[in-house]
């Protein structure tokens, strides 16, 4: 039995993972920076819900890519895989 193991899908998969680790710590850096001046409570909320919105996409999309990238290599549980597989369609908008 041949076993194919796509490590390009792997390294998209990381890759994906910790981009956007990076681009959610800049969304945040770049939201604080542009706040230090303003004193509007509503212009605040306008960014928290900007923010919390992209941390909800964002860990949709890196949950979904190091689930993916783990159950290659790894057997996980049957939970995992359905925790994988909820993930992935949030993240490709539930089609």
């Amino acid at each position: 039995m041949l076993k194919y193991t796509g490590y390009l899908l792997s390294f998209h998969n990381i890759s994906v993972s910790i981009s956007l680790i990076l681009l959610h710590v800049l969304l945040l850096f770049s939201v604080w920076w542009k706040s230090k001046g303003t004193s509007t409570s509503q212009l605040s909320k306008v960014q928290r819900q900007l923010f919390v919105q992209a941390f909800c996409v964002c860990t949709l999309n890196f949950m979904a890519a190091t689930l993916y990238v783990l159950m290659q290599f790894f057997a996980l549980p049957y939970f995992m895989i359905l925790v994988a597989e909820f993930t992935w369609q949030g993240s490709t908008g539930m089609l």
